[in-house]
């Protein structure tokens, strides 16, 4: 007797029918070989299961998806970008944090004490209960403003209770060099940040924005592990300064959630290109040269974020 229901396919048979052979399944060695003796119920799965596929759209009309990541109950955290809110094409496109829950379907904005953060950078924490995000400083009439350097990292949670807490500020750009600084003539601003995988620090990457006289700079990066609970809050740890940009959100950790690898961009010259390079920094060296590695030249790209795509592929 031969029954099938749904995906599976079930065959009975008597076992006399069998018992000096036996009953073979399976068509290749990786299939399952059973010996049957007597009056044995088999099922075997005859038919692959499809994925359920769900095709997420921005929030609202304007909005795009900057960037996308799961989270460790199998939720998605989205970062939003909305549109610009007027037409200064120098103002910073700022975003949103989101939430996907793919059990449920459904998409939530993340919502804090006060209301949901809209910033140049937000990033969810692993577990969903916390966002960090970038602000300018205080003097900064909003966030996206042009030209606002992007100065504080905040932390706040989901839950009602604790308000947010800054748990990261450069110095003025007229004050003298302090642990989160590399010299008093070096204006710096904060460009991106990422969580560790544990979820207790942040990857803060900062960038020179200018120099004493108000020269171009060449690009130059830093990398801090900052603290991210505000009841441990310590002095950033600098990882690495690398004399190029990094590429923001290109950044990948290893199973062991120490080592965490990312792309830098230098310009490579005329053309408008710049020349990528994937490289891995342990973020427990402490800032040791041991924990660097310069893993390899990806060439010259028009589209650095389109390097990582790649990579990630």
């Amino acid at each position: 007797m031969t029954v099938l229901t749904g995906s599976d396919r079930t065959r009975r048979r008597r076992g006399g029918d069998v018992a000096s052979a036996g009953l073979v399944w399976g068509l290749s060695p990786r299939c399952p070989q059973v010996s049957v003796a007597g009056d044995t119920t088999i099922t075997v799965r005859m038919w692959l299961r499809r994925p359920t596929a769900m095709l997420l759209k921005p929030a609202y009309p304007g909005a795009s998806i900057a960037d996308v990541a799961f989270l460790e109950d199998g939720r998605l955290a989205l970062s939003m970008a909305v549109p610009a809110g007027s037409t200064n094409t120098g103002e910073r496109q700022l975003r949103e944090p989101w939430m996907y829950d793919p059990a449920r379907g459904n998409l939530t904005q993340f919502e804090t004490r006060d209301s949901s953060p809209r910033a140049a950078a937000v990033s969810i924490s692993p577990d969903g209960d916390h966002v960090a995000y970038l602000l300018p400083g205080p003097s900064a009439s909003q966030p996206g403003a042009a030209g606002a350097r992007l100065k504080e990292v905040w932390v706040a949670s989901a839950e009602p209770t604790p308000p947010p807490v800054r748990v990261f500020a450069l110095p003025s750009a007229n004050t003298s060099s302090t642990p989160g600084s590399a010299n008093s003539a070096d204006v710096e601003e904060v460009h991106d940040l990422a969580w560790t995988p544990d979820g207790h620090h942040l990857l803060v990457t900062v960038r020179l924005a200018a120099i004493a006289g108000g020269y171009a700079p060449a690009p130059r990066s830093r990398l801090l592990l900052v603290d991210a609970s505000p009841e441990q809050l310590g002095p950033p740890v600098e990882l690495m300064t690398l004399p190029a940009e990094v590429v923001s959100g290109s950044y990948t950790w290893a199973p062991d959630g120490n080592w965490v690898a990312f792309l830098t961009q230098a310009t490579s010259g005329s053309g408008g290109n710049n020349f990528v390079a994937l490289c891995a920094v342990d973020t427990r060296a402490g800032g040791a040269i041991s924990g660097f590695r310069y893993v390899a030249d990806l060439g010259r790209w028009s589209d650095p974020a389109g390097a990582a795509t790649q990579l990630r592929r």
